[in-house]
């Protein structure tokens, strides 16, 4: 078996991996809940967001430009803050960060599954135990395409992401006619924008996933920083016309929640039945986004058996230079997951702020990495502020980064540091 991965993935492939992983099922719900935090002033926190997101987009953007790695964060951790020994105890910055990104994967991603899953069950008439099968049939397709190598993934992710973008400018251009600009007046509060803020921050996390398919990029030092900036344009814009037709049109308040605000839009606008088109529309945008979170793992997987952390099994790539063990193992963890919560009822809503907790916590990461490592100091400066912020918000759920991180400190000093000291 080949050990190299092949630098197979183009521009315009980039963008729609970006596209496909930010633009994910939010853009369905949120749009309403943000205005049923602010009213007409959600459009202020839409454009603030967006704007905010690019110094945190972009912080990534230029590392991955100047470390591609398959290692993605934990590379720019190893970069920065290296190996450090504290008395007899060995702290390892790439070790602990790839710890953290792989501790998301059996959590996040089974989310996004079970939302797409959802979706397409609300159609098809499925039982919750239907649509957890469901969930794990999406992940077995993903794991399949991912088997053919990241150039088949990109050409499948392009796709899925085109399709998506014109469907929702389809529902969304035909009910510009429908909004009252009345609806659009709202006074100046900043308490309820900045909540509507909080909420929007989400829409605006994945740009960390990408990072471990840049060894991969044809040429990274140009492609990452420009399909990161192409990308963000377009969800930015797909994220504002959304908003601005559900304001427009007041689809929101107390009983028009989550994906029922495009719901109602689509039927007034088309006069069809737009829960079909909606549930389409979900059931697509989540499938492109946990599918980067298949891919994204997996060479994070290779990257640290690469370095001697893990074993070498998660080495071996196929014939399509896809590393197929580490495929294996995340799949695996992902469908151990879905039917734990299953038989357990595990709540979506404790597995998303265990995500979340651990999504800002890689965000700090990687922007005080790029405070020490890029020449433009601005952006990961900008980026840590913000991200310092939200963690404020966070509460109790930042205790499981921290032991994610005592975990991977225990693993380092009693079996890897023994590991690769043989290498």
């Amino acid at each position: 078996m080949t050990r190299r991965l092949k630098k197979e993935v183009s521009l315009f492939q980039a963008v729609g991996i970006f596209i496909g992983v930010i633009l994910g099922s939010g853009v369905l719900i949120l749009p309403s809940m943000a205005a049923n935090v602010a009213g007409a002033a959600s459009l202020i926190a839409w454009v603030v967001m967006t704007l905010l997101a690019v110094p945190i987009a972009l912080t990534f953007g230029y590392l991955a430009s100047k470390f591609p790695s398959a290692g993605g964060i934990s590379e720019f951790s190893k970069q920065a803050f290296g190996k450090r020994t504290v008395g007899s105890i060995t702290l390892d910055a790439e070790m602990i960060t790839g710890f953290l990104f792989l501790a998301v994967v059996p959590i996040g991603p089974p989310i996004v599954l079970l939302t797409g899953a959802s979706y397409l069950g609300s159609i098809l008439g499925l039982d919750f135990p239907g649509v957890v099968a469901l969930a794990i049939l999406m992940l077995l397709t993903m794991f399949l395409i991912n088997l053919r190598g990241v150039r088949f993934t990109g050409n499948i992710q392009t796709m899925i992401t085109i399709s998506i973008v014109i469907l929702l400018l389809f529902v969304v251009l035909t009910a510009f006619h429908l909004v009252n600009p009345d609806n659009l007046k709202f006074e100046l509060d900043i308490y309820p924008i900045g909540r509507a803020m909080a909420l929007i921050f989400w829409c605006y996390v994945g740009w960390e996933a990408v990072t471990h398919l840049s060894e991969e990029f044809k040429n990274p030092e140009r492609d990452f920083p420009l399909s990161i900036l192409m990308a963000l344009g377009v969800v930015g814009i797909m994220y504002l016309l959304v908003s601005f037709v559900v304001v427009g049109t007041h689809t929101y308040g107390d009983s028009l929640r989550g994906m029922t605000s495009l719901v109602e839009i689509a039927n007034r606008s088309l006069g069809i039945n737009g829960k079909l088109f909606v549930a389409l529309i979900g059931f697509m945008t989540c499938f492109a986004s946990a599918n980067v979170y298949v891919a994204s793992p997996s060479r994070l997987l290779y990257a640290l058996s690469r370095s001697g952390y893990l074993p070498e099994v998660f080495g071996n790539l196929n014939r399509k230079h896809a590393p197929q063990n580490a495929l294996i193992a995340v799949a695996a963890s992902m469908v151990f997951t879905l039917i734990a919560m299953y038989l357990f009822s595990i709540s979506v809503e404790t597995l998303l702020l265990l995500s979340n907790s651990i999504f800002i916590t890689l965000y700090l990461i990687g922007s005080i990495a790029g405070i020490i490592l890029l020449e433009k100091r601005v952006y990961p400066m900008i980026s840590f502020v913000i991200c310092f912020a939200t963690l404020l918000f966070v509460g109790e759920s930042v205790i499981y980064p921290v032991l994610v991180a005592v975990l991977a400190i225990t693993y380092l000093n009693l079996y890897a540091n023994r590991k690769t000291s043989r290498l």
